[in-house]
């Protein structure tokens, strides 16, 4: 099932939530957000699969914050030249904010194993971005 945050103008996940072995065709295997998510209180996004955000896709105008142990890994983005394993910000105004031990972890992507972004991010306090990998560019 992937959640799509359109309808309201945020959408929050809590309390060890999670998200996981869900595929897309192209855009957020786990989660294509218009408009606000936040992950909040051990929560998770893991193993799911899509061309453009394995785990997490970000419209223009949109933002996903990670806080509270919130976690998104061993997602995968595959496909000719895809982007963006753990997140990806499709546009200049896609925000990610990280903070309260977030992590992103063992994702994978040709480019941007990690977070692959055209927006911006914000990394606040005790944050992990540690071992993805892209195989053709940006592994964190």
């Amino acid at each position: 099932m992937n959640l799509v945050s359109q309808e309201t103008p945020s959408f929050t996940m809590r309390d060890m939530a999670l998200i996981s072995g869900n595929t897309a065709a192209n855009f957020g295997g786990g989660v294509y957000i218009i408009g606000e998510m936040s992950l909040l209180g051990n929560t998770r996004i893991s193993d799911n699969t899509a061309r453009f955000g394995g785990g997490v896709a970000i419209s223009a105008n949109s933002s996903l914050s990670l806080r509270e142990n919130a976690k998104i890994t061993a997602n995968r983005a595959s496909g000719h030249d895809n982007f963006g394993g753990g997140i990806l910000g499709l546009d200049k105004t896609s925000r990610i904010t990280l903070s309260g031990n977030a992590l992103l972890s063992g994702n994978i992507a040709d480019y941007g194993g990690g977070v692959a972004t055209y927006g911006t991010i914000v990394g606040e306090t005790n944050i992990a971005i540690t071992a993805n990998r892209a195989l053709k560019g940006g592994g964190g």
